[in-house]
């Protein structure tokens, strides 16, 4: 099969943001409503470079998948978010990005399931056991990720990853 340039654009979009979020992104399943047994599917991508989200946002919405933006504090620093929240919403992101996803591939493919399992009921189904296992799987799955690749150094204000050499006297 051969692919035209805006196929092939079309790709390197999706593994761009696929590689973004695998980076800076994060996914979740919760409940909605504290009353009320509901969940909510939420993807999200946040940085402190406000052109990043802008193209990330920008490559959501090509697909006609509702996303919004918004800007917060983190340590003191602007930082911006890109949010997709809802099973409708998040199931054709999942879908565009499934060949790319790396590191969370497995919480993809559990949501993505969630998602397809919840759309083929009637509205105001009952939540199942198998939900209840999918819901739990992904909690065990985002709970035994460790992330040892980079811990802050106090020494540094905000824990950035400086390369320092720190020369010690030896007498």
């Amino acid at each position: 099969m051969k692919l035209d340039n805006q196929q092939v654009t079309e790709e390197v979009r999706a593994a761009w943001l696929a590689a973004l979020i695998d980076g800076e992104g994060s996914m979740a399943i919760y409940p909605q409503h504290a009353n009320e047994p509901s969940l909510l599917t939420h993807i999200n991508v946040s940085n402190s470079d406000p052109r990043l989200i802008a193209t990330a946002t920008e490559i959501i919405k090509s697909w006609g998948v509702g996303c919004y933006n918004s800007k917060f504090k983190t340590r003191g620093l602007d930082s911006w978010r890109a949010d997709v929240r809802g099973y409708k919403r998040c199931l054709p992101l999942l879908i565009r990005l499934d060949p790319w996803l790396i590191s969370k591939r497995a919480e993809a493919d559990i949501m993505r399931r969630l998602i397809e399992y919840r759309l083929s009921k009637p509205h105001q189904y009952p939540y199942s056991e198998i939900e209840q296992q999918l819901v739990d799987q992904f909690k065990t799955i985002k709970h035994s990720r460790h992330l040892t690749d980079f811990v802050p150094d106090p020494r540094y204000y905000r824990g950035e990853d400086k390369v320092d050499t720190i020369s010690e006297s030896v007498d």
